[in-house]
């Protein structure tokens, strides 16, 4: 049974178990969506959100590995759920080497799930010659724990992370379900199919994720930051390291300021009457990603 298939058959299963006894006999449901619980769940696909810190830590952190505060993570959800595989045993490989080899993912899944609130689901990872390192079982095990705490109105309101579309007919049958649904996903590698079929949809970049990755000191520094500031007038001084016009910002400028590139536009599209933009950021790179990525400003090489 492919997955579609599988997200409608437990719905049908979920529905007619609300709505009928074990003598056959018409009831009324086990909730009413109004009487949900108002609470939200989290549910991660692992693979999904490695994939969206990796991407960060390549473009801002030189792929130093990223470490996760569950805690600010968890903020705003009742309980958090995180699915990921552990590698299986292979046929050339003895106990004690499978051992050594798993262990460092143990170890991650552990610490997970002594954090408050938050539990973990597995699978297995089997290698494939043609498309690298694949989970089983872990799309399904989600797929099977969303559908039934939503049969069992345990939330009114339900965050996903993942960039997978096989996700899109669980995320279809959620908000047929009447819940609320935000997907959380990697840019770049996520469908638009996926995107629109959730109520609200997220991207895991820079700007979401400082809100519950630990940062050092230096890699703090390496986060550009924007804002919208009152319009006033500002020339480009002849220090200027670059100056162009673009026809939805006006004038555009960057110079280096305290250690730091700034880019000043003359207006801004959010509120092109009374506000310009700022953006600050620790290199040229880090500046011309920031500027295009989240606000459609190319930014010339200098």
């Amino acid at each position: 049974m492919d997955f579609w298939r599988l997200c409608r058959f437990l719905r049908r299963v979920m529905l007619w178990s609300a709505f009928r006894d074990t003598s056959g006999s018409q009831r009324m449901p086990l909730y009413n969506p109004h009487d949900r619980k108002q609470s939200s769940y989290l549910f991660v696909d692992a693979e999904s959100f490695r994939h969206a810190l990796v991407d960060i830590s390549s473009i801002y952190f030189d792929r130093a590995v990223i470490k996760v505060d569950w805690s600010r993570l968890r903020e705003g959800h009742q309980k958090v759920f995180y699915y990921d595989a552990v590698p299986v045993q292979r046929a050339d490989e003895d106990e004690n080497a499978y051992a050594v080899r798993v262990r460092p993912k143990r170890d991650e899944l552990s610490a997970i799930e002594r954090e408050p609130a938050c539990h973990v689901r597995t699978g297995d990872m089997k290698h494939r010659k043609t498309r690298g390192n694949e989970q089983k079982m872990v799309d399904v095990q989600l797929a099977v724990d969303a559908m039934n705490a939503a049969s069992k109105g345990l939330f009114s309101s339900l965050t996903l992370v993942t960039g997978d579309l096989d996700f899109k007919p669980l995320i279809a049958a959620l908000v047929d379900m009447g819940v609320d649904v935000t997907l959380h996903f990697p840019p770049g590698h996520t469908s638009e199919d996926l995107i629109a079929a959730a109520d609200n949809a997220i991207p895991i970049d820079i700007n979401t994720a400082k809100e519950y990755i630990s940062l050092n000191s230096s890699q703090r520094r390496s986060v550009p930051t924007a804002v919208y500031d009152l319009q006033s007038f500002e020339k480009a001084p002849a220090r200027a390291l670059a100056r162009w016009s673009n026809d939805r910002y006006g004038d555009c400028f960057v110079i280096e300021e305290k250690g730091r590139l700034r880019l000043v536009t003359e207006l801004s599209i959010a509120y092109p009457e009374t506000h310009r933009l700022i953006i600050k950021a620790a290199t040229q790179e880090h500046m011309r990603y920031h500027a295009k990525m989240h606000y459609e400003l190319d930014v010339p090489e200098w």
